[in-house]
């Protein structure tokens, strides 16, 4: 995965794993992380801005003590915004949602700790909808924990903040 990825200051991080290793170093034992990747787009005058986000949910004796967010940006051509290319552009966030996490499940972090949000509507009347099941079916199959709307907070809030 050749993403670079910055913290909420703009401070680039050069080598993610490394990064997520050192902000989740516990010497005591008593601090378990989960972790959230989440996507999210924004079409522009002439790109689709994409966000992904990496959410590192710090919990200490059972309660959650917040979450870390480190994000990366890409610009993709824009795509009409008729039903295909709303598809493809929800799709393409599937996609790098997918990559996202199989990259940290490739490099050492347990599959059962990363959580995945899809920016897709379990409500039929959103257009988001027209990906929901495909996704959701999808990111399961990989053995990823899988959080569509209203509780995909990585996706919803956290990327989209990053992709206007």
């Amino acid at each position: 995965m050749n993403r670079r990825f910055v913290k909420h200051d703009g401070t680039k991080i050069p080598d993610v794993l490394d990064y997520m290793k050192n902000y989740m170093k516990d010497a005591n034992g008593q601090i378990k992380y989960d972790i959230f990747v989440g996507c999210d787009s924004q079409v522009n005058n002439k790109n689709t801005m994409y966000s992904v986000v990496i959410g590192i949910h710090k919990i200490v004796d059972g309660i959650g003590r917040g979450v870390h967010i480190i994000h990366t940006r890409e610009k993709d051509i824009k795509m009409g915004e008729d039903r295909g290319g709303i598809f493809k552009r929800l799709w393409n966030e599937v996609e790098r949602i997918v990559e996202t996490a199989l990259f940290l499940a490739d490099n050492g972090v347990d599959i059962k700790d990363i959580g995945t949000h899809v920016d897709a509507n379990v409500k039929k009347q959103f257009a988001s909808n027209m990906i929901y099941d495909s996704a959701i079916g999808y990111l399961n199959s990989l053995g990823f924990k899988v959080e569509g709307k209203p509780y995909a907070w990585a996706a919803t809030y956290a990327a989209n903040r990053y992709c206007r």
